[in-house]
């Protein structure tokens, strides 16, 4: 005679996908805490990132900006180091209407808020690979410094070498949305 009932295997197939529908449901309603949250649980554990390390995250750009990283590292979640932060700088003071401006990626001195090698803080010169845009921003990169040669306009987070352009920024403009492609 078979007994009537709940097999215990169900039920621990039950409670398990309630949890994992749950997370989901997190996940969706508060997007990057449960990223936020495991970074932090993996760095509790020996793995991971001081926060200090981190690319500041989403929640913290409120106002938005545009990073610059080594290889494709922008585009990683969270974004790896080293990375250059294009600043805005208000007014531009200059024919175009740019916003914020790096002249010589190589020779300007990194702002507190830019990640670098404590033991090589020029450790970018020369490898940018990735843009992380976040905000209403476009960038336009140059070959050379002081922003001649070659140019490419970015409007979203792009790996460059998807572009044929990994590694050849030297300058660097920041406009706002839609500008980036009016100015040369």
């Amino acid at each position: 005679m078979k007994k009537k009932g709940i097999a215990p295997a169900v039920i621990i197939i039950m409670i398990v996908g309630v949890l994992v529908g749950l997370v989901v449901i997190y996940a969706i309603a508060f997007p990057g805490q449960l990223a936020s949250k495991m970074r932090d649980a993996l760095f509790s554990l020996g793995l991971g990132r001081l926060p200090e390390e981190r690319m500041p995250s989403l929640e913290t750009r409120v106002t938005g900006a545009v990073y610059l990283c080594d290889d494709d590292n922008c585009l990683d979640i969270p974004p790896s180091t080293p990375w250059r932060r294009v600043p805005e700088s208000g007014s531009s003071g200059s024919d175009d209407d740019s916003i914020g401006r790096i002249s010589d990626i190589c020779n300007e001195e990194p702002s507190p808020e830019d990640s670098s090698d404590p033991s090589d803080p020029d450790k970018i010169c020369g490898e940018i690979g990735s843009v992380a845009i976040t905000g209403s921003y476009n960038v336009r990169l140059y070959e050379h410094e002081n922003y001649h040669g070659e140019t490419i306009c970015i409007v979203q987070s792009v790996k460059l070498g998807d572009y044929n352009w990994n590694k050849k920024t030297k300058s660097v403009k920041l406009f706002e949305s839609g500008e980036c492609e009016t100015q040369g």
